[in-house]
């Protein structure tokens, strides 16, 4: 491409967020994170992976300020760190079976923001295991339960030991995140399974808000769940941090991106910062398939989305649905959120699943509410038993973490699901200028070093299951594309570089050598 004269873009306001992206690597089918939550623990790029102590790690951790000492994750480290050394090249094969010498693995258990998942994925990036899965609990049983889907039309085998199988042929050692059962149909299968995975020398870790005894509390046919919770207790230790322990993410509530009450000041606010989250891009409606399924996008540019709580929550929506927004959008916009009580249970439900999946993705939501986080849900007759009533805890929690600056200024991991998607067709000239507009994190008209480095990273890790991309770099591919006077990249010569030099998985993947790259 030869140099050309291009518009100039001014600079605008920046948007709450910058993709960095990191998500669904590793065993496809299954979720499995084999990598990008570590890398999102402040700090930890600069520990090569798998090769330090855990021990060492979390305290290079607090020397360097980026973790604040805490007795109950010191201890909780410190038992890690013991099952860390237990595993050292710790592998499995489907042709063994477990035996006295298979390490027993973790249920950790605690309260909401105490630092549970903090100290699995430390665990996870220190762990010398080649096999190795980090998955949430609902990602997971969602490709269990597709994977059986498309196994039902097998004769002649078992559909889950088929599963379990594949399974334990991508990790020797599993890491659970927000372990809990409160579908009907993950109760029936979880215990086979996770038997079968088991008897073949899988060792298991678990974070959840529950003991094991009160996993599925109130589920239908609960006593068939029951050998499944002997079997947690059976494998694993169970190791809970103290009730008193605090809940960081209540700490340092800052932005105005929960707004509320819904007046007319409040919704032009709302339209507002969806109108600067957009600046000059065409608003376009869509839909995205979601195994078969069609999920209406009434409002999006680039990677910024609005919705309606209605249709998110009053619709027959669940996790599947969830996960394709939280993988196509850096940024989701909700308008309409409701007080509910016992009586909109449904609602309640769905809401607890889209909040626990925006945040895993770490999206940037702004919701326009009737009532404050605390008070949109509250039941007339609580109740310690009722599922919903223990995981709003959790969602509210969640809701005031996503409302500090800490959180908006961290890093999307939807990028990798949304490129994944992409790579399993061919990929149109129209596909491209989605992943450029979805990267154009600032919507100012062009990529910079860093929303390119953000590109790459995602690349680099759903190919090679690495985040790290070094600046250097990033800057040299920057370079190569960028010919023109503006301040980035812009649209034409990102495509012309991009199609001209063999696809945009190969640019990013093997143009700069990424095999090279040490750093996690």
């Amino acid at each position: 491409m030869t140099a050309r004269t291009c518009s100039a873009y001014n600079s605008r306001l920046a948007v709450l967020v910058r993709a960095q992206g990191a998500a669904l690597v590793g065993s496809r089918q299954y979720g499995a994170i084999p990598g990008s939550c570590a890398s999102e623990i402040k700090g930890l790029d600069e520990i090569p992976r798998g090769t330090s102590t855990l021990q060492g790690a979390y305290d290079a951790l607090i020397a360097r300020g980026f973790v604040q000492e805490d007795p109950a994750q010191a201890k909780t480290v410190a038992r890690l760190q013991t099952l860390h050394s237990e595993l050292a090249n710790y592998t499995t094969s489907w042709d063994q079976y477990a035996s006295e010498d298979t390490p027993r693995g973790l249920y950790i258990q605690g309260g909401v923001g105490c630092g549970k998942t903090f100290c699995m994925d430390l665990f996870f990036h220190c762990l010398r295991v080649e096999k190795k899965l980090r998955v949430h609990f609902h990602s997971f049983m969602l490709g269990v339960h597709k994977k059986l889907f498309e196994l039902q039309k097998m004769s002649g085998a078992d559909p889950l030991v088929l599963v379990a199988k594949e399974i334990s042929d991508h990790a020797s050692v599993i890491c659970f995140d927000e372990f809990q059962v409160t579908d009907v149909a993950d109760a029936m299968i979880l215990k086979r399974l996770l038997e079968t995975l088991v008897e073949h020398g899988v060792v298991l870790v678990m974070t959840s808000n529950r003991v094991p005894s009160d996993l599925y509390l109130n589920g239908l046919n609960r006593d068939q769940f029951l050998p499944a919770i002997d079997l947690i207790e059976r494998v694993c230790d169970v190791f809970p941090f103290p009730a008193e322990s605090p809940d960081y993410r209540l700490m340092g509530k800052e932005s105005r991106t929960w707004m509320q009450p819904v007046t007319e000041e409040s919704i032009e606010t709302f339209e507002d910062d969806f109108k600067k989250l957009t600046k000059k891009r065409k608003i376009r409606s869509g839909v995205l398939e979601v195994q078969g399924r069609r999920v209406p996008v009434p409002c999006f540019s680039g990677g910024v989305a609005k919705f309606s709580f209605a249709s998110l929550c009053q619709e027959a929506k669940g996790a599947a649905d969830y996960i394709a927004i939280a993988s196509s959008y850096h940024t989701v916009l909700v308008e309409g959120v409701p007080r509910m009580d016992e009586q909109k249970l449904p609602l309640v439900r769905r809401f607890i699943t889209l909040v626990d999946v925006l945040y895993e993705s770490h999206v940037k939501l702004i919701a326009l509410a009737h009532a404050p986080v605390e008070e949109t849900y509250a039941p007339k007759d609580a109740s310690a038993t009722r599922d919903e009533d223990f995981a709003w805890d959790r969602t509210v929690s969640r809701l005031t973490e996503m409302q500090t600056s800490e959180y908006l200024k961290g890093s999307w991991r939807g990028g990798t699901g949304f490129l994944r998607r992409l790579e399993t067709q061919v990929m149109t000239e129209k596909d491209l200028k989605r992943v450029w507009e979805v990267y154009d994190i600032n919507n100012n008209g062009y990529l910079s070093v860093g929303e390119l480095r953000a590109l790459m990273a995602d690349v680099n890790e759903m190919k090679n299951g690495r985040r790290y991309v070094d600046e250097a770099e990033a800057r040299r591919l920057f370079d190569a594309v960028h010919v023109c006077e503006s301040e980035g990249i812009e649209w034409g010569e990102f495509k012309d570089y991009v199609v001209s030099h063999g696809g945009l998985i190969h640019v990013c993947e093997s143009h700069y050598h990424f095999a090279n790259t040490t750093a996690s």
